[in-house]
């Protein structure tokens, strides 16, 4: 879980991260960690402040780094053919009443936009945000974003938003991490 805090150390927010390497960075959300004096990555009952390494807010990404060690997950960018493989939202909404263990929801790739953004009906909330879509194999595939419930006359039952992982290895060339 990453909890962001203000300059007065007042939490403005938090949401999830996972391992993208062994070495403590990480990879979550920008909208996380925006406006964030600090942010800290909690781990067994341990907060490790990070550091920002890298964010594009217009891919909605951010990388840290934080002081600890951790097994790196496994990715691979998702397709067209993939288009209805069953996949796992993981992360901390609710945190307060789930003792701050992870949720896992499930369901299935709906639909790759254009731009890489993925489209599923696994269930992303608040506190969802930056956490691994992960596919049956264990492969992470994209960064769990947004929800849009209603928006306008248009309303979409339970369909959840993550990042491609194409945007995470994109960001990566860019700044030599």
């Amino acid at each position: 879980m990453l909890v962001a805090v203000d300059g007065a150390n007042n939490i403005n927010g938090y949401g999830t991260s996972f391992a993208i390497s062994g070495d403590g960075t990480l990879c979550t959300n920008y909208h996380v960690i925006e406006n964030a004096a600090s942010v800290y990555a909690l781990k067994n009952g341990t907060y490790y402040r990070c550091s920002i390494m890298a964010y594009d807010q217009g891919i909605d990404l951010a990388v840290l780094k934080a002081p600890l060690k951790s097994t790196g997950v496994k990715m691979r960018e998702p397709g067209k053919n993939d288009i209805g493989l069953g996949v796992f939202a993981i992360g901390f909404p609710w945190a307060d009443i789930a003792s701050g263990n992870p949720t896992v929801t499930r369901g299935v790739l709906s639909g790759i936009t254009p731009n890489g953004i993925l489209i599923t009906d696994a269930a992303v909330n608040r506190g969802n945000s930056g956490g691994p879509l992960v596919d049956a194999a264990g492969y992470v595939i994209g960064v769990n974003t947004f929800v849009v419930r209603q928006s306008g006359n248009f309303a979409i039952e339970g369909g959840g938003f993550a990042v491609g992982t194409g945007k995470i290895l994109e960001l990566r060339r860019k700044h030599g991490f």
